[in-house]
């Protein structure tokens, strides 16, 4: 089966489409050119997009371009179709990453035919998913209504899955041995020859090419034992142990089973390495607990599909937590229904307190009366160095930011060093025959802002004082080159893009002032500045001459720092939370009947920007006015009928032009300085003209 996102904004086409498409070979993904739907092509990864090319595309191409800058997206073929287009702007679009552009008139069979075919050729098509549980009409609409009680509702999932699933009695017997001080070798042997499927995989991973020597082949389970490690085999056997409950089958849009592994694996080994500096608390249990943190997500994937389906849409579609979708959807949670099981599964206290606490440790409060509060903040914390290490994925990137409280409570009080991640990597390396997968290629998943061919230099101002940011974290990872205020002084060659302050709950509008008139003094534009920003805070009155301010929450979705950034460079200022919102349906579009001159050129003026950020390696930051300008003209044109804003179109032009050369100039093109000051002379005085009458 394969699964196409369509965005057709032209009704009797998408329902033409809806309507003849065969639907046992074909799910369709009806979607936006948002971000949120950006947000949903990365969850479902679709087998095509098929996207209507309006008059006002400039959104359908920036679509286009985060996908094709996207690590796994980027090998989604895109089919557009729309009215007829200069071949300049066709050729535009396949440079920019379309695959095919189809002109009307056409018959919709013509497309689906093309696509079905474009499907085939690059065979990305996903077998037919394997049937898992399900559950009835009738007990979704239960769960869905807000007028069955909680506890029902509960009592409804828990009798659903604890008779169709047993927790495996090789994890409990280990956590018997963990509190035996007598434990030996011998012991867990007993243990692994129980379950013959552990047993078997066990005997494959000591013989693999990351354990052999010697060329020796160990064929009993003590020697393997032995070979692996004492402490690295119990690892092994509850991560097994655990995966084995499910099928692995990777088939189903929407959530990577493979991904969600190295999630919840990532954060049981950190939350072990964690343990082992914190007395209290038992390292194998901190690596169960972290293994098992998001273990009811995967419960309701296998025994509530239907009901998944719903909550995982919701999530992507309004830019919320998954738990929160929950939340709105049932009234539940799936640590609601974690809870419920583990007790009647008899899981060690100190682990079911753990799974069910650890979204909240930003509640100190909370966290500081907590009877098992170091395990509880080990998994907590675990989960969001995972995710700002971009360690696998689950149904959101959503963190809770590390204070210097929690992290000096669980003996981290420098954060995390240098070098962690490839650690982390190694370590993972032991789990890779579990899923058969290379983890480290699995893991690879960039973002609209990081392709290799933009990069931006981040200025951080940490008013927190925190040892470690996720949001640093994270844009590190993708290769943004991020500096601090002393490192500026140093260095003069360092000129921020962006400035990114992390704020705390008791920082002024005075504090952010002070510490930006030192960086003021020889900038010659205006720097965007965003603020991280503590749920609550505001900020109304702050404004400096030299700077734009933006917000946004420090706990967040981290995909939606991307957009945030995004939006900032392209000369937007973002003052709220971003939430994606939900999008509006087809039939509210505004109609457009600008002559197809005028769209020609707003076309080719906004396909341009994206071939030169895709192609000649320019920043955000050097073609964002041009961008920006030719937003701002095509609204005049196409919305308010203002035809004399071409001008707007003319000073784009001109942008992008100096944009270009200057790129020429850093690639050290021996022709470009000479051509740059030439177009500097003969075009000053009417591109001062046309930016002060943009300025006016």
């Amino acid at each position: 089966m394969f699964n196409i996102m369509i965005m057709i904004e032209t009704v009797s086409d998408r329902r033409a489409f809806e309507s003849t498409v065969d639907k046992k070979k074909i799910h369709l993904l009806p979607s936006s050119p948002s971000y949120s739907n950006y947000i949903k092509a990365l969850q479902y990864m679709p087998d095509c997009v098929v996207l209507e090319i309006p008059k006002k595309a400039n959104d359908q191409f920036h679509f286009i371009q985060m996908l094709k800058q996207h690590h796994d997206a980027k090998k989604i073929p895109i089919f557009c179709f729309g009215d007829p287009l200069s071949e300049s702007i066709k050729n535009g679009m396949l440079k920019i990453g379309a695959h095919h552009y189809l002109e009307r008139p056409f018959n919709i069979q013509s497309i689906i035919q093309s696509v079905h075919a474009i499907c085939q050729e690059t065979k990305t098509g996903k077998p037919t998913p394997v049937k898992r549980y399900t559950i009835s009409d009738d007990q979704l609409k239960q769960l869905l209504s807000p007028e069955i009680p909680a506890n029902q509702k509960i009592d409804l999932m828990v009798k659903q899955v604890y008779n169709l699933l047993a927790f495996p009695f090789t994890i409990l017997k280990l956590v018997s041995l963990l509190n035996s001080n007598r434990s030996s070798v011998n012991d867990l042997v007993k243990v692994i020859a129980t379950d013959p499927t552990i047993s078997a995989t066990l005997l494959k991973i000591c013989n693999s090419v990351h354990f052999a020597a010697s060329h020796r082949r160990i064929s009993s389970l003590k020697d393997a034992v032995v070979r692996i490690g004492f402490n690295e085999t119990r690892r092994v056997i509850m991560g097994m142990a655990v995966m084995n409950l499910f099928d692995n089958d990777n088939s189903k849009a929407g959530f990577d089973r493979v991904k969600f592994w190295i999630h919840c694996l990532t954060s049981a080994i950190i939350s072990q390495k964690i343990a082992k500096s914190v007395n209290d608390i038992e390292s194998d249990e901190a690596f169960l607990a972290g293994l098992l943190h998001d273990f009811g997500i995967i419960l309701l994937d296998e025994f509530f599909p239907t009901l998944f389906d719903t909550i995982l849409e919701r999530t992507i579609q309004e830019g919320i937590r998954f738990i929160d979708a929950e939340r709105a959807c049932m009234g539940v949670t799936h640590l609601d229904l974690t809870e419920a099981l583990f007790e009647k599964w008899k899981i060690p206290e100190s682990i079911q307190n753990s799974v069910i606490n650890y979204q909240k440790i930003g509640q100190r409060s909370f966290i500081e009366k907590h009877k098992d509060k170091a395990l509880t903040l080990c998994t907590g914390v675990s989960n969001t160095i995972t995710k700002s290490l971009m360690f696998g994925s689950g149904c959101d990137q959503y963190i809770i930011p590390l204070d210097n409280w929690m992290l000096e409570s669980i003996n981290m009080p420098f954060g995390i060093k240098q070098g962690f991640r490839e650690e982390i990597s190694q370590e993972l390396k032991l789990f890779q025959d579990l899923v058969n997968v290379d983890f480290e290629e699995a893991s690879k998943s960039t973002t609209a802002l990081s392709s290799n061919d933009i990069k931006i230099n981040i200025c951080l101002i940490n008013l927190s004082k925190s040892v470690f940011i996720a949001q640093e974290a994270y844009l590190s990872l993708q290769g943004h080159p991020i500096f601090t205020p002393a490192d500026m002084e140093e260095d003069s060659e360092k000129v921020p893009d962006l400035i990114i302050i992390n704020t705390e709950p008791t920082s002024t509008e005075r504090d952010i002032k002070e510490v930006l008139l030192k960086l003021s003094d020889n900038q010659e534009s205006t720097i965007p500045t965003l603020l991280l920003i503590s749920q609550g805070q505001h900020f109304t009155n702050l404004t400096m001459k030299s700077f734009t301010f933006s917000f946004m929450d420090t706990s967040s979705d981290l995909r939606v720092l991307d957009e945030t950034i995004s939006k900032i460079l392209q000369g937007m200022v973002v003052r709220k939370r971003i939430q994606p919102a939900k999008d509006p349906s087809p039939e509210d579009k505004p109609q457009d009947d600008i002559a197809t001159i005028q769209n020609d050129s707003i076309l080719s003026a906004v396909l341009k920007s994206k071939e030169l950020c895709t192609t000649k390696k320019l920043t955000y930051k050097e073609v964002g006015l041009a961008d920006y300008l030719v937003e701002v003209a095509q609204k005049e044109i196409s919305e308010n009928n203002n035809l004399d804003a071409n001008w707007m179109l003319q000073l784009a032009d001109f942008t992008y032009q100096k944009a270009l050369l200057k790129s020429s100039y850093k690639e050290k093109d021996s022709g470009a300085k000479k051509i740059l000051s030439s177009l500097n002379k003969d075009q000053t005085k009417k591109h001062k003209d046309l930016l002060s009458r943009f300025n006016d």
